[in-house]
């Protein structure tokens, strides 16, 4: 039973191993960490849990469907896919609801629905197909990336500022003749936005973002990272245990925003092995298969993907852990989430798709090393 629901998932199964822990860890750190709060709102410690466990199988489904699709579908679509992500996000300047300040989520019947995550996938996606084309052209290309950059950036530096690295980083692996040249484009695209936005004030939250880097640098603390540190700390290497924490009830979203620092004070350094491990290897198997090919299209997908929610993991554990100022950037696959979760679960959807194609075409065994051409 269970080995016909797995290959219903078409892909590199150690890519399916890894997304199968982390969500694991998921659902049962986002259940200790949401206890105290689900009972106090429902008088029950596993409400919050159902709720998110049903998001995750909605995230499973999608991840089910999108490793269904060719690549090749992909190609067709994602210009108008494009569009739809730059109307999503100027919706959210008009219609969108606001939380802590910023506007970052649209309300369409049931769902609420984050368009800035749906967006840097289609940009991703974008990006892969002008880069891989054979008639570039470079100032479209980066123009395009940074309208929708710059319009992440105003409500979400921080998600603006990982596309951007993101974004960069395909420039920098793509076959561009002169790297630095649309490289720069691409800076001077930000950074004309940027002043732009500052000039008009622009920015709501532009106070908030300079008010945690002072206290970062300055060595203020924040209190947010000063509760995250207390949480590392106590954990030691082998933890408190699950839902033995004391953190959770002080660091505000711990469920979201400092899920990694709740994993290590109730699973400790052992349990890093099964949060950060998984995301190392599965960047290690998309860059693998990258190299396999034969599509530059696929290629540049692969990496853009693999390396965005890398990168994103990576920079929440740096922050939960003290070494960068608050940012409010959850932990892929991990954290609680709505809608941002079935996002990343349809990047990786298109990540298994595309392992599924490159596999079928050149009959290649990676657990073995060996490569076949057919």
């Amino acid at each position: 039973m269970f080995r016909r629901i797995w290959d219903l998932f078409r892909g590199d199964s150690h890519i399916k191993v890894c997304i199968l822990i982390l969500m694991v860890m998921s659902a049962i750190f986002v259940f200790s960490s949401t206890s105290p709060l689900s009972y106090k709102t429902a008088h029950d410690t596993s409400n919050m849990l159902f709720s998110h466990l049903s998001k995750m199988l909605l995230s499973c489904g999608v991840l089910y469907v999108f490793s269904r699709i060719p690549a090749n579908v992909f190609i067709k679509f994602v210009n108008i896919l494009y569009v739809v992500s730059i109307l999503m996000l100027a919706l959210v300047y008009v219609i969108g609801q606001e939380t802590n300040g910023a506007s970052r989520w649209l309300q369409l019947g049931p769902l609420t629905i984050q368009p800035s995550e749906f967006a840097k996938i289609i940009l991703i996606v974008y990006m892969a197909k002008g880069l891989s084309a054979s008639d570039k052209n470079y100032l479209r290309l980066f123009i395009a990336s940074a309208l929708v950059i710059g319009m992440i950036f105003v409500e979400n530096g921080s998600t603006g500022f990982l596309l951007f690295v993101s974004a960069a980083f395909m420039v920098v692996i793509s076959d561009c003749p002169i790297k630095i040249k649309p490289l720069l484009i691409a800076i001077v695209s930000i950074s004309l936005i940027a002043v732009f936005l500052v000039k008009f004030d622009l920015l709501p939250r532009l106070d908030t973002w300079i008010g945690r880097f002072v206290r970062f640098f300055s060595g203020e603390g924040d209190i947010q990272a000063d509760y995250a540190q207390v949480a590392v700390a106590s954990g030691g290497f082998f933890g408190v245990g699950p839902g033995q924490g004391d953190m959770k009830n002080f660091l505000p979203v711990s469920f979201a925003d400092y899920i990694f620092a709740i994993i290590l004070e109730e699973g400790g350094l052992l349990s890093m092995v099964f949060v950060i491990g998984p995301y190392f290897w599965m960047f290690k198997r998309i860059r693998d298969y990258a190299f396999l090919c034969k599509m530059k299209f696929e290629a540049y997908v692969l990496m853009g993907l693999g390396f965005m929610y890398t990168f994103q993991a990576v920079f929440h554990m740096w922050i939960n852990v003290g070494m960068g100022p608050v940012t409010g950037q959850t932990l892929p696959l991990v954290s609680w989430g709505g809608t941002s979760g079935v996002f990343v679960c349809m990047a990786y959807g298109i990540i298994l798709s595309i392992t599924h194609d490159v596999k079928q075409t050149m009959k290649i065994d990676l657990d073995n090393n060996k490569t076949k051409i057919k």
